[in-house]
C-alpha cells in the first residue's frame, strides 16, 4: 500500500478505537460527580457548597486562631492549650448521643445549627477584650463539629444514587477538604493585610449566608416533597 492508504488505515483504526481512555475516564468522573451533586437539584448542590464553606470556616479556627488570640488578644500559651480541652468537652458527649440527636433533629437542621454555632463563636472572638472569655464559647466548637458531621454523613447517605454511596461520602469530604486548603491560603492573606477582625467576621458572614440558603432550600424541598406525597 502507498503512503495515502497507510494514513487512511491509521485514521480508520483511530475511529474504531474511540477516544483515548483518559478522556473517557474523565468523562465518566464528570458524569458521576454531576449525578451526585444534582441528585436533588439545587438543594443537593447547595449542600456541597455548604460543605466547602464550612471547610473554609473550620480551618480558619483550627489553623490561624491561636495567632489572633496571642498577638491581638494577649492570650497565653496556657490558655490556648486549655481551650483545646474545653473544645472537646462537648464534642464527645454529642457524638455519644448521635442517635438521639438524629431523632430530635433531621440532618438538614443539624447542619444549619452547626453553622450557626460557628457564626456565634467566631463573632464572639472579635468582641472579647479579655481572652479568658474565649473559654465560654469554645464548647460551641463541639456543636459545630458534631452537628455538621452527623448531618452531612446522614444526608449524603440519603442523597446518594444507587451504587454511588461511597462516592457521595467521598465527594462531601473532598468539598470540605478543598475548603480547608482554600481557607488556609486566603485566610492568611486576609489576616496579614486586613486583620483578624475582618477575617473572622467575614468568615462568620460567609457561613451564615451559606447555611441560611441551605436551610431555605431544604425547607422548600421538604414542602414540595410533602405536597407531592399528599397528592398521590
Amino acid at each position: 500500500p502507498d503512503i495515502a492508504e497507510l494514513r487512511e488505515l491509521r485514521e480508520l483504526r483511530g475511529i474504531q478505537r474511540g477516544p483515548p481512555k483518559s478522556a473517557s475516564s474523565f468523562a465518566r468522573v464528570q458524569s458521576t460527580v454531576w449525578e451526585i451533586v444534582w441528585a436533588e437539584q439545587a438543594q443537593s448542590a447547595m449542600f456541597f457548597v455548604t460543605m466547602f464553606v464550612v471547610g473554609i470556616g473550620t480551618t480558619l479556627v483550627e489553623g490561624l486562631v491561636f495567632l489572633f488570640w496571642t498577638e491581638e488578644l494577649g492570650a497565653s500559651n496556657f490558655l490556648c492549650g486549655l481551650s483545646v480541652l474545653v473544645t472537646v468537652s462537648l464534642e464527645i458527649p454529642l457524638f455519644h448521643y448521635s442517635e438521639t440527636l438524629l431523632t430530635v433533629f433531621n440532618h438538614h437542621t443539624l447542619i444549619v445549627l452547626g453553622g450557626l454555632s460557628y457564626v456565634l463563636r467566631v463573632v464572639c472572638y472579635t468582641l472579647f477584650a479579655d481572652p479568658w472569655w474565649i473559654l465560654a464559647v469554645e464548647p460551641l466548637h463541639g456543636v459545630t463539629f458534631a452537628f455538621v458531621q452527623l448531618g452531612a454523613v446522614h444526608y449524603a447517605a440519603t442523597l446518594a444514587p444507587e451504587g454511588l454511596e461511597t462516592s457521595t461520602q467521598g465527594l462531601a469530604t473532598t468539598a470540605r477538604s478543598i475548603g480547608s486548603i482554600s481557607g488556609t491560603f486566603v485566610g492568611g492573606i486576609v489576616m496579614q493585610h486586613f486583620g483578624s477582625i475582618v477575617l473572622y467576621r467575614g468568615a462568620a458572614l460567609l457561613v451564615l449566608v451559606s447555611v441560611s440558603l441551605y436551610g431555605l432550600l431544604s425547607a422548600r424541598h421538604s414542602e414540595a416533597r410533602a405536597a407531592a406525597e399528599a397528592s398521590r
